[in-house]
């Protein structure tokens, strides 16, 4: 199946709001990842690849 990324807008009032979580996760990220070497963070990727897979997989 093909996805595509649509670019999102929000009001200026939201913005430093929607940085902020963006910015959060993107550290917690750095963090979780850290300490993992090439290859696991490289195994830890294709689970979640295969996970969101079976998530898109229509139900038998």
């Amino acid at each position: 199946s093909s996805r595509s990324v649509a670019p999102l807008s929000c009001r200026a009032a939201h913005r430093a709001a929607i940085d902020g979580w963006l910015g959060r996760s993107a550290g917690a990220w750095r963090v979780a990842l850290a300490p993992l070497d090439a290859a696991q963070r490289r195994m830890f990727l294709e689970t979640l690849g295969a996970y969101e897979h079976a998530l898109s997989d229509p139900l038998d």
